[in-house]
């Protein structure tokens, strides 16, 4: 049993065993013998740290960003320390690997389930464990770039911190990473990577030229087009945490263009209506569908949405809205969106900014964040294009919403532009398979910690999920990065046709399943 496996709800159900059985599991891990944590800690000590509960740091630091998994309370953190942080720079990123694998060892040694976060933002808690959780997320150094631009940097890199490094110092370099700023990137690029260059340039993975990856049984592998290549295949796309842990990669860096050569960004967000949510649906999805290199300049994400606790409240919260990037400069955006900004349904708000590319990536402001407190997401692919009733039933379930006690947040959906670059590329080409749709289509649901609408909550957001999929508007597919408990066939929704590839390619570098969660790639066997 792994931990936090059979999700509690099933369907509308609660399964009332569930957390007994995770605290049984965090209460085998707890027997540890105090001198063998003080051994890891000697073990991994140059290249990481080990915190324990009861002291300030794991305290401070042990709950999952979605704290509707803090029950997963870790035996232990190792701590991976930022490579600039380490005393010996001869070959910090050598004493990370060193680190990392002596903690796999231990952690085999003591029959010991381990995690990796990176940035902790696992929708499904797949970042959180009872046992040893690997964590990632102090590391914000930046290697010097190679003359052609190939840049690399450790798997706990945040958003926040490499866009504005690359402004600075690394203009060259830039890379399309993911739309919330404390994203991280490790499992940003295992998951595919989405966010506001990548109709332009691709996928982050699409960027990725090279892994370093701690094995099972703690050795050191680097992998790329040239070795280990059905790993490096793999890794493009099949999600955190299934052949190994990794510790950096190396990404194909891509020259910003200057303010003075095409660099000029127009940043958007325009707000309307409920009830005006088809018309911007409809001309989204024909630029999406548009293959005119032109097009790729448009890069967002619509949400229609509303948050609260009480009718009045939700009735008057409700909205659409378009955030988001073109490449371009005002005028263009304008001139391309003037049926909606100008046109018979008028936005109830409009805020427009133009600047260079590399500031808007370098502030805050320019992301999209993901919900906070505790929440439940619940994903698909729209394949085909939205009709008006499909539009309509989204409003309607919107309008459903139960009500939460979240004072900022509530229940909605997010629709992220797919298209352009991203779908150039063919399902097998890596192992990210979703390369022919319009949009990831993606439930969002928020909640107070002590919320007395959780359970209203929850079943709305399956409810909602299952209808859109009766009608066919949204595929049987899913984006992996965006995962979910309670699917029945996650292999398929996932992965697609690829799920088989990725089965042996498992069996191969982890025959023995010791990287397994609820939803992890299983290796096949005979």
């Amino acid at each position: 049993m792994t931990d936090a496996d059979d999700f509690p709800l099933t369907g509308n159900a609660f399964r009332s065993d569930w957390f007994e059985r995770q605290q049984a599991a965090a209460a085998r891990h707890h027997l540890i013998p105090q001198k063998d944590w003080e051994a890891l800690a000697k073990d991994i000590k140059g290249g990481a740290e080990l915190h324990l509960p009861g002291t300030a740091w794991y305290d401070a630091n042990y709950r999952p960003q979605n704290h509707f998994y803090s029950y997963l309370r870790p035996a232990g953190i190792v701590r991976v320390l930022d490579q600039a942080k380490i005393h010996d720079l001869t070959d910090p990123q050598g004493l990370v690997n060193t680190a990392v694998g002596r903690a796999v060892r231990w952690a085999r040694d003591h029959k010991m389930r381990i995690a990796v976060r990176s940035g902790g933002h696992s929708y499904a808690g797949f970042s959180a464990t009872t046992g040893l959780l690997i964590d990632f997320g102090g590391q914000q150094t930046v290697y010097e770039p190679t003359t052609d631009n190939k840049i690399t940097f450790g798997t706990g890199m945040q958003g926040r911190w490499l866009y504005p490094a690359l402004r600075d110092r690394y203009p060259n370099a830039y890379i399309p990473t993911g739309r919330c700023p404390t994203v991280a990137i490790g499992g940003l690029a295992l998951g595919g990577g989405a966010g506001f260059l990548d109709r332009k340039w691709g996928l982050t993975c699409d960027q990725m030229l090279q892994s370093t990856m701690v094995t099972a049984d703690g050795k050191v592998l680097v992998c790329d087009d040239r070795h280990e290549q059905d790993l490096f295949w793999a890794i493009r796309g099949a999600g955190q945490g299934n052949f190994g842990i990794h510790t950096s990669f190396q990404f194909q860096g891509q020259p910003l263009p200057t303010a003075g050569n095409g660099g000029i960004a127009t940043f958007f967000k325009i707000t309307w209506n409920i009830e005006d949510a088809f018309p911007l649906i409809d001309l989204v999805q024909n630029i999406v569908q548009e293959k005119d290199k032109e097009f790729d300049k448009i890069e967002g994400r619509l949400g229609i949405s509303t948050y609260g606790l009480e009718k009045e409240e939700i009735e008057k919260n409700l909205n659409t809205n378009i955030i988001g990037i073109y490449h371009g400069g005002k005028d263009e955006f304008e001139d391309l969106f003037e049926p909606l900004i100008r046109g018979p349904v008028s936005p109830v708000e409009v805020e427009l900014a133009e600047g260079p590319l590399a500031e808007f990536l370098s502030e805050s402001y320019a992301f999209q964040t993901i919900p906070t407190v505790k929440y439940t997401s619940k994903s698909g692919v729209v394949d085909r294009p939205f009709s008006p009733d499909a539009a309509q039933k989204i409003i309607d379930w919107v309008k459903r919403w139960p009500g939460s006690a979240h004072p900022t947040e509530g229940g909605g959906v997010a629709l992220f532009t797919l298209g352009g670059a991203i779908n150039r590329k063919a399902p097998d080409e890596t192992a990210f398979f979703h390369r022919r749709g319009i949009f990831f289509f993606n439930i969002d649901a928020s909640f107070a910690e002590e919320d007395p609408r959780q359970g209203a909550v929850l079943n709305w957001a399956q409810d909602f999920y299952l209808d859109m999929r009766e009608h066919r508007y949204i595929s049987e597919h899913c984006y992996q990065s965006f995962p979910d408990r309670s699917l029945a066939d996650w292999e398929h929704a996932y992965y697609g046709t690829n799920y088989p590839k990725l089965q042996r390619i498992k069996a191969h570098y982890d025959p023995e399943n010791f990287f397994q969660y609820a939803q992890s790639i299983r290796p096949t066997t005979g």
